[in-house]
């Protein structure tokens, strides 16, 4: 557009030349031919004003273009403007995520040790875990084991605790035969050597009842249901030859 506007301008100051000089050839032959030279003065007249607009024209156009180029480097400085500013802001994002990805790279990186030191704990309670198991088996075996020697005990004691109960029975069935003054009565008072006075005899019978009580599964009392303990006879017999006699 610049060039166009030079090119107009140049061809306007050529026309300008030639007009001047045709007035001036007009203005000369005039004086020759009065007559003939106003048709050319015409002519050329018309050919200036059409000149002048025509300048005017490609005044009105380069004015036109001055203010469009006027509004171009407007632009162009805002674009560049805005450009600087795309710049600077695309820098910023930039930094702001490369700024972001590191702390998330370091994140990451706290999260994994986290998760390895998590597993690793993880397979050391399951170590523990596997253990305990183990002596919870271990455990449970023994118990077992423990019940039935508890079981076999029990069945163990209980029939002591049968002997126990007959042998008692049976030594108060041989204390309940002395007393009735039989079979031992006579064999007692008939030879001097196994006479045993009543203090002896009831000495020797209740040392051989405590011993039973002792010896008798201690779970459970022996009671008057059980065995019925008989009478002490602490009286001697008389003379009569019905006890023993008191050497």
């Amino acid at each position: 557009m610049p060039g166009k506007q030079v090119h107009m301008m140049k061809l306007v100051v050529v026309l300008i030349l030639v007009v001047g000089s045709c007035l001036s050839s007009t203005a000369y032959a005039a004086t020759r031919d009065s007559g003939g030279g106003g048709k050319a003065v015409a002519k050329l007249q018309a050919m200036v004003r059409e000149i002048t607009s025509e300048r005017d024209a490609l005044k009105t156009e380069r004015d036109t273009l001055k203010t469009e180029s006027e509004k171009l480097t407007a632009d162009i400085a805002k674009l560049k403007k805005e450009k600087s500013e795309a710049e600077s802001s695309a820098a910023s994002v930039e930094n702001r995520l490369s700024n972001e990805l590191t702390a998330q790279k370091t994140n990451n990186e706290a999260i994994t040790d986290r998760l390895e030191k998590t597993n690793a704990k993880l397979l050391e309670v399951i170590e523990k875990y596997k253990a305990l198991n183990q002596e919870k088996n271990t455990l449970s075996a023994n118990h077992a084991n423990l019940e039935d020697v508890q079981r076999q005990t029990k069945t163990e004691l209980q029939h002591c605790e049968e002997n126990n109960i007959k042998m008692f029975k049976a030594g108060k069935e041989v204390l309940k035969s002395y007393e009735n003054k039989g079979v031992l009565d006579s064999l007692l008072t008939s030879e001097p050597a196994l006479q045993i006075n009543s203090v002896e005899m009831e000495t020797l019978i209740q040392g051989y009842e405590d011993k039973l009580r002792k010896e008798k599964y201690p779970h459970k009392e022996i009671t008057a249901a059980n065995v019925k303990a008989p009478e002490a006879n602490n009286e001697p017999e008389t003379e009569e030859g019905q006890g023993v006699k008191k050497p």
